[in-house]
């Protein structure tokens, strides 16, 4: 796994306090979770400059609701395009809100069914949802402490950060300096961003070219999904080979297999994956030392 390889600093890498006390301006990629960990982390360790935040859709992590709400199950039409999903959900939530109930209910209530209606779905309807949607999902799926999101949010309404849409083209060095090559949205003109250091914490991606992987794709041993976003794997993380044969013994956890099963990068799905996973190769393992003994004893 690597991140986005943008030629900014990797978002947990230590920064001595100094450097931080002195920054004057980070400049910080992506607007999610990691996002909010490296800012008030920063904060914490001295930095007391600007902050820009670049984001392409502009999308902040929304709060978690209160504690005690409990999960409310809906009922969404058995469609193959997302757009009609998105809509359902969409008033779902608006009812929910309408009726006392936080939305944060309906997406909890929902979570259970998510690698359903991500398979459900043609290749084509889910890069549609990942060009168009996914930014505003995962800013209301993957959410923050109320607290939390009360500090991230004075960060912007005081002026210590600055929300900047667009997508950055190009990270530079300039000394101990970055300069950022920003396109903003609905233009085709760059801007050049100057900044005391950059992050980049648009989030973990698969390095399918890494050796092993790549070793794996040339013995048929397994196969990257449709969008490249991991592998094709069972729901038990088995992987998936050429002629859409299981690799017998080789299986992949958490977020390799996004691709395929999308619900499956925060530690509940992930753990349950590992217990089918654990099961399975313990099933097998019991099927071989049968073998064994069979072919002893004959």
């Amino acid at each position: 796994m690597r991140f986005a390889g943008t030629g900014a600093l990797a978002p947990f890498e230590m920064v001595p306090g100094e450097r931080l006390a002195r920054a004057g301006s980070i400049a910080l990629i992506g607007s999610g979770l990691t996002m909010t960990d490296v800012l008030l982390s920063a904060r914490r360790d001295g930095f007391q400059g600007k902050a820009l935040v670049i984001s392409r859709r502009g999308q902040l992590p929304r709060p978690h609701a209160p504690k005690g709400v409990v999960p409310q199950q809906v009922g969404l039409p058995r469609s193959k395009r997302v757009s009609m999903l998105a809509a359902a959900l969409r008033i779902a939530c608006e009812m929910a809100e309408e009726n006392g109930t936080p939305w944060q209910a309906i997406i909890n209530g929902l979570r259970p069914s998510l690698q359903d209606i991500w398979q459900g779905l043609a290749a084509d309807e889910q890069a549609r949802f990942l060009r168009h949607l996914r930014p505003f999902w995962e800013a209301h799926r993957h959410r923050l402490p109320m607290e939390v999101h009360g500090r991230l949010r004075a960060e912007f309404s005081e002026g210590r950060a600055h929300l900047l849409r667009g997508s950055v083209v190009e990270v530079t060095r300039d000394g101990e300096r970055f300069k950022l090559k920003l396109k903003r949205r609905a233009s085709e003109e760059h801007e050049i961003i100057d900044a005391d250091l950059a992050f980049d914490c648009s989030g973990f991606k698969p390095d399918l070219d890494q050796s092993l992987i790549a070793s794996l794709f040339a013995r048929g041993l397994a196969r990257p999904d449709p969008h490249r976003l991991g592998l094709v794997v069972r729901r038990n993380g088995e992987v998936m080979g050429e002629g859409g044969r299981p690799t017998e013994g080789l299986f992949a956890i958490g977020p390799l297999c996004q691709g395929t099963l999308w619900e499956i990068t925060a530690v509940p799905e992930i753990v349950a994956q590992a217990d089918q996973a654990a099961e399975s190769v313990a099933a097998l393992s019991e099927s071989e030392a049968g073998a064994e003994r069979r072919a002893a004893s004959a």
